[in-house]
């Protein structure tokens, strides 16, 4: 009996596989202006902080790159749109809901639609289009000159989540939380910060100041009045001009080093460092992504096998801060920097795995996580390794999730709902932020 056993084992062995049980997908919004420090006025006709006609074309080709991937190669998802197998969130912020509109016209393209000019696609380099290490499809000039997106459609299948006591996306910000937003401005007066303020004073903001001013020929920037916030905001600024092929200041690297180098800082040593705050930030994210994750577990019926999440960069800060060791963090540059359009998965996997039942070996179900950051595997700290059980994963969540958060933050703060503000790229700006360099900090 036991050698029959044995033999069967051997002969269905080599056909066993992965099975690919649920994708849970978070990606920051497309290319957007700068949010706060305008280096030339008039250099874009959407309003500060709001995606951009070349944002929405890389959204729609990375809803292209995930239905490759995922309904034509591994026939995980359906062809067309099912609401019980794909459930599709947003930020309820402007450029993020734009982004998932457009994401979900590339996801599933529709025969009508309203083409989207792009004025940013001449001399745009095309291979930098989106920062996945693996595309498959072939994009030319003129697929994104001209992209189809289908507003109707993407509206009636994305799921915006209500500014109004945001704690997916702006626990700490917005003021959703007041008891944590309290800590994280008592951080912000650590001598922590006030050590690295006076570095820069010093390292970085005279190179800086004279940097910008030289370039544009007279004083944009004082010395006396920079901060890291104001620094941060030339470096918002240089990034968003640089993608869309607009003037931006002239920084030489040593700086320009440097400046990305305190950002990481602070997003990483001083924003993060605490772990309430960190938790306030990402329980709830956290605590839906378990909860998705147990339903398909257990095959709830209704359960979607794929999620998406338009979000922030700073939501996968968090993420990866939770989850990443901090040394890959720190050495990767694209890790301090995310990119516009940068996707951050989840992917839950089930195998057979060999083990020894009484009478011989048999297979059993594995489930485990794997987390990739625009393609790349990544290591998980809390698992020593690129993939993680699925009960050490639910670990790392109750770690970090705070038990009854809304008791905790006390909600009841009502902040203005955006959502009835929602306006398209290229939409022009009836005010601009010239006078400010501070506007708004996302």
């Amino acid at each position: 009996m036991q050698l029959t056993k044995l033999c069967v084992f051997l002969l269905v062995l080599p056909f066993i596989h992965s099975e690919l049980v649920q994708v849970i997908q978070l990606a920051r919004h497309g290319a957007r202006t700068p949010n706060s420090f305008e280096y030339l006025p008039n250099q874009y006709v959407e309003k500060a902080g709001d995606l951009t006609a070349l944002g929405a074309v890389q959204q729609y080709f990375l809803g292209q790159e995930i239905r490759k991937r995922y309904v034509e190669d591994l026939k995980f998802l359906s062809e067309e749109y099912n609401s019980s197998e794909v459930l599709i969130k947003s930020s309820w912020k402007n450029r993020t809901i734009l982004s998932t509109y457009a994401f979900t016209s590339g996801l599933y393209p529709q025969a009508e639609g309203v083409w989207l000019e792009n004025p940013y696609a001449d001399g745009f380099p095309l291979e930098q289009l989106l920062p996945l290490k693996n595309r498959q499809n072939t994009v030319t000039r003129e697929d994104i000159q001209r992209t189809k997106l289908n507003e109707e459609f993407a509206k009636a299948t994305v799921n915006i989540i209500s500014s109004e006591n945001d704690l997916h996306f702006h626990a700490i910000k917005e003021k959703n939380c007041p008891k944590a937003e309290k800590i994280f401005k008592e951080i912000k007066k650590s001598s922590r910060n006030s050590d690295l303020e006076s570095y820069l004073k010093i390292a970085l903001y005279p190179r800086l100041v004279e940097s910008v001013n030289k370039h544009i020929g007279f004083e944009l920037l004082n010395l006396e009045t920079m901060t890291l916030k104001k620094a941060k905001s030339v470096l918002d600024n240089l990034r968003c001009n640089s993608f869309h092929g607009l003037d931006h200041p002239d920084v030489d690297e040593p700086t320009l080093k440097i400046l990305k180098k305190s950002r990481y800082s602070y997003v990483y040593k001083l924003m993060l460092v605490d772990d309430l705050v960190r938790s306030v930030s990402s329980s709830r994210l956290l605590q839906e992504i378990s909860e998705f994750i147990q339903a398909a577990y257990v095959k709830r019926e209704g359960t979607p096998k794929y999620i998406f999440y338009g979000a922030h960069d700073t939501n996968l800060e968090i993420l990866m801060s939770v989850f990443l060791d901090e040394k890959h963090i720190d050495e990767g540059e694209h890790y301090n920097i995310i990119p516009f359009s940068s996707m951050m998965s989840f992917e839950i996997h089930q195998e057979k795995e060999t083990v020894e039942g009484a009478d011989g070996p048999e297979l059993e179900d594995v489930k485990y996580i794997k987390i990739l950051f625009n393609d790349e595997p990544q290591y998980i700290r809390w698992c020593a390794d690129y993939k993680c059980s699925l009960d050490q994963f639910y670990k790392i969540i109750e770690h970090h999730v705070m038990p009854s958060l809304e008791e905790f933050c006390s909600l009841g703060n009502v902040v203005a709902n955006a959502e009835a503000t929602v306006t398209p790229p290229g939409t022009p700006s009836a005010s601009r932020c010239v006078d400010d360099l501070i506007c708004e900090e996302i």
